[in-house]
């Protein structure tokens, strides 16, 4: 309870008049010494009794000539109060009040004051209220400490609860959008802010993308910023936040920091409408960074340093999400392209299975129709002969696809110049294409040199020409042109290319374009889109097959409406490699005399393969198998050429050439595939020997084991065990 006192009035009561019992200089000693104000107050409210502690604790002099009236002194928010208080207590005898309140000391600070009074105006001994005020200042302060602390604890319980809820909503969330949305969601409900976006700074777009945002909607005046916004609006902030990767907080009403003069703060509290906002930036890469924004746009908002830790965390918590997205996303490819390549190779190694079969037998059947050929005279007959033979061919050719597909045809390995090979092939091209569509052609000037089948590689042009006429019904463009690459690790990696340099030849076309699916497949044999009838599905995928065995890729791109581009990646290599024998360009088909080893595991090829030679002149020993044909070499001291397959049951072709070069190193091989498969992968000193490719005519193949016995080459010594299986 507050003591009245008058501004010049002297105390009328000494202490032994209260207290009569006590020493009197003892007991003022007493009262002045104590830490608190004591005082008594009269019936009419005037202080007749004050110890020292008025003057210590608040600087005045009790019944000083600079002492204020109580009014003044008591904090004009606080008075009514006080006055109430002490109305009260003056009309009702022995009632205690307690009051708090703030008193104005003569420093010119409030202090926080505490007065217990008790009315003993009917004590005879007292006559008077007396009171006990203290400075609570300190213990209002502990107070108040004590309650940003616990709100500070609370604060951070809350935040903590608010990345736990982030952290639910980011596991197991594939969809970035989706994740984004949620995050920004959880953040603005746990801040209490009116705003909260993510703005993906792209410097490779150029644009500041705000592609996700949660708004109050409490608030009307929180407004969507959903949007592209280009990267010159603010060149030297964002700058800033790339090179130092630093938080910004910004406030309307505050003068603009020196790193906003570039237009930031028109950006962000004129078009953005922010009132105070703070930014956070993270997940820098190569193209940019996000950047996270909480902003209100009504009220001015102090950012407390525990919320900017919160806001700190929360990004960090996207950042290493976003991290692992991208991290799965590479490894879900990764996944997909080795389930291609498996499914890929598994299709090939199907599809030369089936090719090495099907040529055994066109080989069959093309001998068959060339021996009744050479005995028919009559020409009905021989029509049917022809026939069977175009049948055959067209066969060949299905056959050769798939084989090129899988990687498994035999090749005619050559070093050639690429620009002579494209100017050469110009004008096939355009017959083939027709006259409704442009073929322009640009060619690097520089010297390009390949190494590998040039009829293959016109083969694959040829393919992706008919594609690109086939996606332009309506006429269109076609363009092939040529450039130098060079291949590090880090480039291409879906094409798995071995660092080096590399020659680009890009087919495209403004044709009608292909979706996503359509090229995830496009590859595969037998996958068309074309009507039933119109295509066979194995043109593309022969190209794929080519290159692969050329040691390149291939890479397509292309959508719905905007043309298709094929790109393919060919190394330079000028390393020789003998071609296998032309027999289209050697002599004319002559006879012979010599003793011929043929091995077929095919028993009507082995008949036929066999008749055919002796009907030239050539003794035919027949083996059918590896072991079969070491026997035979065991009987016979003089065998001068082993016309052999490659691929056998129990011991291939080039096993079977070593094994014999023991017993006779001078001996000459031949041999005859539908397709290579990996018989040389192990022996690269056997693929100088040179292969006659199933299926082949009979002149082909007598003319093949002419040259082959004549300009031939002999299998190298080894020591290998003959016997492997």
């Amino acid at each position: 309870m507050l003591p009245l006192f008058g501004g010049s009035r002297t105390l009328d009561r000494s202490v032994s008049d209260l207290i009569p019992d006590i020493d009197a200089a003892l007991q003022r000693a007493l009262l002045d010494e104590h830490t608190d104000f004591l005082s008594v107050l009269d019936a009419q409210g005037r202080l007749v009794f004050a110890n020292q502690g008025f003057t210590r604790l608040f600087g005045w002099e009790v019944g000083g000539a600079q002492q204020p009236t109580n009014l003044d002194l008591i904090h004009p928010d606080d008075l009514a109060r006080i006055t109430a208080d002490l109305t009260t207590i003056m009309s009702t005898p022995g009632l205690r009040v307690t009051s708090e309140y703030r008193l104005r000391c003569k420093d010119g600070r409030y202090c926080d004051v505490e007065s217990n009074g008790i009315n003993l105006l009917n004590d005879p001994r007292v006559r008077g209220i007396v009171t006990t005020t203290r400075d609570i200042s300190a213990r209002r302060r502990a107070e108040a400490e004590a309650r940003a602390s616990h709100d500070s604890v609370d604060r951070q319980l809350s935040f903590a609860r608010t990345l736990y809820r982030i952290a639910e909503a980011i596991a197991g969330v594939e969809d970035r959008r989706a994740m984004l949305d949620a995050v920004v969601r959880i953040i603005g409900e746990g801040l209490g802010v009116d705003r909260c976006q993510i703005l993906d700074v792209s410097r490779t777009r150029g644009t500041i993308t705000v592609s996700c945002e949660w708004l109050d909607a409490r608030n009307p005046s929180a407004f969507s910023i959903l949007g592209d916004y280009p990267l010159t609006l603010l060149p030297h902030t964002l700058a800033w936040f790339w090179e130092t990767q630093t938080p910004l907080q910004s406030h309307a009403r505050e003068p603009a920091a020196a790193i906003l003069q570039d237009g930031m703060a028109g950006f962000l509290h004129g078009l953005l409408g922010s009132v105070s906002i703070s930014a956070f930036p993270f997940h820098f890469r190569d193209e940019g960074f996000y950047l996270l924004a909480v902003d209100t746009v009504t009220a001015h908002r102090a950012w407390r340093e525990d919320e900017l830790v919160f806001l700190r965390s929360a990004a960090m918590q996207i950042h290493l999400a976003l991290q692992k997205q991208q991290i799965l996303a590479e490894r879900r490819q990764a996944e997909a392209q080795l389930q291609q390549s498996q499914k890929m190779e598994a299709i090939g190694r199907l599809a030369g299975g089936i090719a090495h079969d099907f040529n055994n037998l066109l080989t069959a059947i093309v001998g068959y129709a060339d021996l009744l050929d050479l005995n028919l005279s009559d020409e009905r007959l021989r029509r049917y002969v022809d026939g069977i033979h175009q049948v055959a061919h067209r066969a060949t050719a299905t056959t050769h696809q798939l084989l090129a597909f899988s990687r498994q045809q035999v090749q005619k390995v050559q070093v050639f110049e690429l620009g002579l090979l494209m100017t050469d092939i110009q004008d096939m091209l355009r017959r083939l294409i027709g006259e409704r569509i442009e073929l322009v052609f640009r060619l690097d000037p520089k010297s390009v040199r390949l190494a590998m089948d040039p009829v293959q590689l016109e083969l694959a042009l040829v393919n992706l020409a008919v594609n690109a006429r086939d996606a332009m019904p309506s006429g269109g463009r076609l363009t092939i042109s040529t450039a130098l690459r060079t291949v590090s690790a880090d480039t291409l990696p879906q094409l798995h290319l071995k660092p080096g340099a590399y020659a680009l030849i890009q087919v495209s076309d403004d044709g009608m374009g292909m979706a996503q699916e359509v090229i995830d497949h496009l590859f595969e044999p037998f996958f068309t889109t074309k009507e039933l009838g119109k295509g066979t599905g194995l043109g593309l995928s022969s190209v794929y097959g080519i290159v692969r065995t050329a040691g390149g890729g291939i890479e397509v791109h292309s959508s719905p409406g905007t043309g298709s581009v094929f790109s393919l990646y060919l190394p330079q290599d000028f390393s020789p490699v003998a071609a296998a024998i032309d027999a289209d360009e050697a002599a004319p088909a002559s006879g012979g005399s010599e003793t011929v080893l043929m091995v077929e595991d095919d028993d009507i090829l082995r008949d036929l393969l066999s008749d055919a030679l002796r009907s030239y002149g050539y003794q035919v020993l027949v083996a059918r198998d590896g072991h079969d044909a070491l026997a035979q070499s065991q009987r016979h001291e003089r065998i001068d050429l082993v016309l052999s397959d490659v691929v056998m049951p129990h011991m291939d072709g080039p096993v079977l050439a070593r094994a014999l070069a023991q017993r006779h190193p001078h001996i000459k091989l031949l041999f005859m595939s539908g397709y290579t498969a990996d018989a040389f992968a192990d022996k690269p000193e056997l693929r100088q020997i040179p292969i006659l490719a199933k299926p082949f005519a009979i002149d082909e193949l007598v003319r093949a084991v002419r040259q082959a016995i004549d300009q031939g080459v002999t299998a190298p010594l080894t020591t290998s065990d003959p016997r492997r299986s």
